[in-house]
């Protein structure tokens, strides 16, 4: 399974990824913070001819992990 993705601002969706076809999630580390992106899939057969192409899916967008948004910082200055 091929993992098609484009970024907003390119004309082309490019192919980023090869899966096993019994993977149930990828990580895009490529992906640009804050720039809608967005995805399809493409199943091929041992020659390399497409069976079968997802519709496109997203825009998603992506956001640094490290921190928890649900907690309250608090600075304290002595």
């Amino acid at each position: 399974m091929h993992v098609f993705r484009k970024i907003e601002g390119e004309s082309e969706f490019k192919d980023i990824k090869t899966l096993d076809v019994s993977a149930s999630k990828f990580s895009d580390k490529d992906a640009l913070d804050h720039k809608p992106i967005t995805y399809y899939f493409e199943l091929k057969n041992l020659e390399g001819k497409t069976i079968h192409k997802t519709a496109e899916f997203g825009p998603f967008i992506a956001k640094p992990q490290w921190f928890n948004r649900k907690k309250t910082v608090n600075l304290i200055f002595t």
